[in-house]
């Protein structure tokens, strides 16, 4: 596989929310993890599950990288692109902790641990995101 751009930081990345505008407008279908159980307010990684779980069509599965947890995925449309957008580019602590978009099968980005950022090596990603004025060589390869 072929080296991803990594960025260690998405909240102190100026460029952030252009990257991920412009990649979630790319990208056709998303996932997100949330652990199971019941919902707690105080827990973070639970931050926007009641709006993703509710949304038409969201699948549920088990996520093999964890124990106890499950990965919600659906189409991505106006409601759920905004749902993403507005619990990523906010300054509160209710921002999503594991997510991924995704163009047809294959990932072109992954945000975990909410807020570190894998860019993988999609070139028409590439292309848009540094069309839109971003240069990308600046960050670090995974």
């Amino acid at each position: 596989m072929s080296e991803c751009i990594y960025i260690n930081n998405i909240d102190s990345t100026p460029e952030w929310k252009k990257i991920l505008t412009t990649v979630i407008e790319y990208s056709d279908e998303f996932a997100i993890v949330f652990p199971n159980g019941e919902y707690d307010a105080d827990n973070p990684l639970l931050a926007g599950m009641l709006d993703f779980k509710n949304l038409p069509n969201i699948s549920v599965s088990p996520w093999p990288n964890m124990k106890d947890s499950s990965v919600y995925r659906a189409e991505l449309n106006d409601t759920s692109r905004n749902l993403i957008l507005n619990y990523t580019l906010n300054d509160t602590f209710d921002s999503l902790w594991n997510f991924s978009l995704y163009k047809g099968d294959l990932e072109v980005l992954n945000v975990a641990d909410f807020s570190e950022c894998f860019i993988y090596p999609d070139p028409e990603v590439i292309m848009l995101v540094t069309q839109n004025g971003i240069d990308l060589s600046r960050f670090d390869k995974w």
